[in-house]
């Protein structure tokens, strides 16, 4: 009897002591069980109500997903029913790269019949969530019901839970922080979700059509760049809440976005070309883990005015890296372009403006453009090939090729044909780059100037702080006006510094150098620096100018002789100065020949007007049909018009002189002084034999001009002293007696004439057609009579050098004269 006294007593003591370690010992048992799920309960105190009532005044668990805190919970046996006052769920959002030390493992519900479950409030706190969400839940078997912003009615059969739910997706912008203009605009359409759940994963079906908009850009002069976003369709989503990984299904609800008031976002060339409208589709489940997430493709598609369709192949980001392939391509009536490439940002999260260089992996592979017409701003241009290979990333650098070719282009009155351009550019460090560039046409037009075979050439480099180029340009042909310039050739050297902040500087620290060839060997160069330039030609033999000098009108053409000249121009200020020097210049005008040509010329200009210091050139010897020698004038300007004044020389043993002479279309009056010419000079012009005469003439000549034709007026030429006359077995003369038998005796006192007299009005007509008007006053000694005698006598001057064929004889000198030198 003691013994069981004592026992019993023990057991009592016992079961005293586990009651009042019920809490911590029904803790360790639990967690044990729960260690595999890493879940532990944190605290714990319950109480019995009977033996049909168990009341749980705290009961804490924690997880690495949430922390969730029980209170006043009441178990009911008899009535098989669990009433919880409140509920507090702490959702911890896990950093990028944590994961729990537990495998992970198959959760699936294995739910008995559930008692009826009452929970008045439940509180779910997230850093997703903009505030703290308050919730109440019902559960009668089978039926769950979810209240709190959006009313959830559920099912719970066979441990699958599922129900159907209609919510709004402005419903969302009371739960989570969503952008500001996105909050605003956020659809109002109700959506329909069809769901199950099963323990582990969620399956949902989302029946939606919403549209809303966002702001892309504002400014204060234009209306805020707007894109519309429609959405119908159904959505798909799988979530594993034990993997945190989830599968949308995005096939069946394409995104359509429409821009508005976004074309002054675009270069103007391009706004005609800008979509109505992007849809957007998703053909393959996008794959979400907690720190990935990936979608096999992605096709951005316009149809007008643009057919385009943007497809991006394996798209996968960590939410710190982003990579991506994508395949391009787009047609409109006039154009083709396809291509494809690689993207990959290193860093999303710090993706700027003067991060992107070290941020940013991009190619362009076998990029194609085609467009067979294209017309903006009077420019047209047709059969455009552009093809495109290019590569950046942050390690190696850049590396692009471009090559581009077009059948013609034109604007107004420029046009070219067949043109080709090549550009080839690489930089290590977007810093400092160099390249080539490589230009090439059949033919360029414009009003002033032709090019057939076009070819430029050049290399340039850019150190961060200076640009140099070095190049070379040559053509088959250039034509200027007319003339033909053939297979010149042209070297470049430039060099300047730019500062990033003011581009614009480029042009004032601008230095460069120019070599100008022809395929005779004639050069020039040019220098420049600044807003000065510098062209020389160095002195060399003007001959080397004769394929271009034999092609004006009337042609001309060098024999010996050199030329050279300097010009010194400063565009800043619009002044220039230059110089001229022709040294012993033989050269041909037409039928004229002239040799000894010297001139050392200065000149300059200011303002639009040129000014010439006076020069002297002078002429050994002129030969126009007539013999002219020693000929000297002075060249100077005035008013922006190149004067000569005081051009004189020897003709026909004497001399003349030509006061001056503007070289200008205007009309002008110029006196041509004759003096002392001897008359049998004269008389060789007419070619004529058994003619002589003995005599000198002197004469005052006035010439007007008028738009390079020559009149005289008003002309008077007079002897100096006595002179003879003697025609001898002259057949014209003969013949004139003869036909006019009544003249004869007149006629018979020239053949013998002693003059004292001769007098002659000189006018001619700007055809060339010349009258003299001469009176002649002598004695014929034979007959012992005396004679005074009229005479008028009508030629044209032109014809009668050109009868002399005295060119063909110039022709012969001149190229006697090349051949020789």
């Amino acid at each position: 009897m003691k013994k069981a006294l004592t026992g019993t007593a023990l057991l009592l003591l016992l079961l005293t002591a586990i009651w009042f370690a019920r809490n911590p010992l029904l803790m360790g048992l639990a967690n044990l069980y729960l260690k595999s799920y890493a879940v532990t309960i944190e605290c714990l105190d319950f109480h019995l109500n009977g033996l049909s009532k168990v009341t749980i005044d705290e009961v804490c668990l924690s997880s690495p997903q949430a922390d969730i805190r029980v209170q006043q919970a009441e178990w009911d046996h008899s009535a098989r029913s669990l009433n919880i006052n409140k509920v507090d769920v702490l959702h911890q959002q896990q950093p990028p790269g944590s994961s729990s030390d537990q495998p992970a493992r198959a959760l699936k519900w294995q739910i008995p019949d559930l008692p009826a479950i009452n929970i008045s409030n439940i509180k779910l706190s997230s850093p997703l969530l903009k505030t703290p969400v308050n919730l109440s839940l019902e559960y009668h078997q089978p039926q769950l019901r979810l209240s709190g912003p959006v009313l959830l009615q559920a099912r719970l059969e066979n441990n699958l839970l599922s129900g159907t739910l209609k919510w709004h997706p402005a419903d969302l912008a009371s739960l989570a922080e969503l952008p500001a203009n996105l909050e605003q605009k956020i659809g109002h359409n109700p959506i329909q979700t069809n769901w199950t759940f099963d323990g582990q994963t969620l399956d949902s079906q989302h029946q939606l059509s919403t549209e809303g908009s966002v702001i892309l850009a504002e400014s204060d002069a234009e209306p805020p760049c707007t894109v519309q976003i429609e959405a119908s369709g159904s959505l798909g989503l799988r979530v594993d809440i034990l993997s945190q990984q989830a599968i949308v299904d995005l096939s069946t609800l394409p995104v359509s976005l429409f821009a508005q008031g976004c074309s002054h976002l675009l270069p103007e060339s391009l706004t005609k070309w800008q979509p109505d409208k992007l849809v957007l589709q998703i053909p393959e489940p996008v794959n979400l883990e907690p720190q990935s997430i990936a979608a096999p493709e992605i096709n951005i598609r316009s149809e007008l005015p643009l057919k385009a369709v943007l497809t991006l192949k394996d798209v996968a980001s960590d939410f710190q890296q982003l990579s991506a392939a994508y395949l391009l391509q787009a047609d409109n009536k006039s154009g083709h372009w396809q291509g494809e490439g690689k993207l990959k940002i290193n860093d999303v999260t710090a993706l700027t403006t003067h991060t992107l260089p070290d941020n940013i992996s991009v190619s362009a592979t076998n990029h194609h453009l085609v467009i067979e017409q294209f017309d903006y701003k009077g420019i047209t241009l047709s059969a455009l090939q552009v093809d495109l290979d290019a590569s950046y990333q942050p390690e190696q650098g850049l590396d692009t090729d471009i090559s581009m070719t077009m059948d013609s282009l034109a604007q107004g009155a420029l046009g070219g044909e067949k043109l080709q351009l090549k550009l080839s550019l690489s930089s290590a460090d977007l810093k400092k780059l160099q390249g080539e560039i490589d230009i090439s046409a059949d033919r360029l037009t414009s009003n002033l100037l032709q090019v057939a075979a076009l070819r430029h050439k050049n290399s340039f480099g850019y150190d961060g702080s200076a640009f140099s180029l070095k190049g070379t340009s040559s053509a088959k042909l250039v034509l200027v006006q007319g003339t033909e310039i053939k297979q010149p050739k042209l070297t470049h050297q430039a060099h300047t510094t730019i500062a990033i902040n003011q581009p614009t500087t480029a042009l004032d620290n601008l230095t460069s150098a120019h070599t100008f060839s022809l395929a005779s060997g004639f050069y020039a160069e040019l220098s420049q620096q600044q807003q000065r330039f510098d062209l020389k030609i160095p002195a060399q033999p003007v001959k080397l100018l004769n394929n271009l000098l034999q092609q004006q009108s009337p042609p001309i053409r060098a024999g010996q002789g050199k030329i050279s000249a300097n010009l010194d121009y400063r565009l800043n200020t619009g002044r220039g100065t230059g110089n001229l020097t022709i040294s012993d210049v033989e050269m041909a005008y037409g039928k004229y020949l002239a040799k000894g040509m010297n001139l050392m010329l200065d000149g300059k200009q200011d303002s639009g007007k040129l000014q010439i210091a006076p020069a002297t050139l002078t002429v050994d010897s002129l030969q126009t049909g007539v013999d002219i020698r020693a000929v000297s004038a002075l060249i100077k300007s005035q008013e922006s018009d190149v004067v000569i004044e005081e051009l004189k020389g020897q003709l026909f043993d004497g001399q003349f002189k030509l006061d001056k002479l503007i070289l200008t279309d205007e009309p002008q009056r110029s006196l041509l002084t004759l003096n002392n010419l001897d008359m049998a000079r004269i008389l060789e012009l007419q070619q004529e034999t058994g003619i002589d005469v003995q005599g000198r003439v002197s004469g005052n000549i006035p010439l007007h001009i008028h738009n390079r034709q020559v009149e005289i007026r008003n002309g008077s030429m007079f002897n100096l002293n006595h002179g003879k006359l003697q025609i001898t077995d002259n057949a014209a003369f003969a013949a004139l007696k003869q036909s006019q038998p009544q003249l004869e005796p007149v006629l018979s006192l020239l053949q013998n004439l002693e003059f004292t007299e001769l007098n002659s009005d000189v006018s001619m007509q700007p055809n060339g057609l010349l009258f003299l008007d001469m009176q002649i006053k002598g004695r014929n000694p034979d007959k012992k009579q005396d004679v005074n005698f009229n005479y008028t006598h009508e030629e044209n001057i032109f014809t009668l050098l050109r009868a002399l064929r005295l060119g063909e004889e110039i022709q012969d000198k001149l190229e006697q004269g090349i051949n020789e030198d």
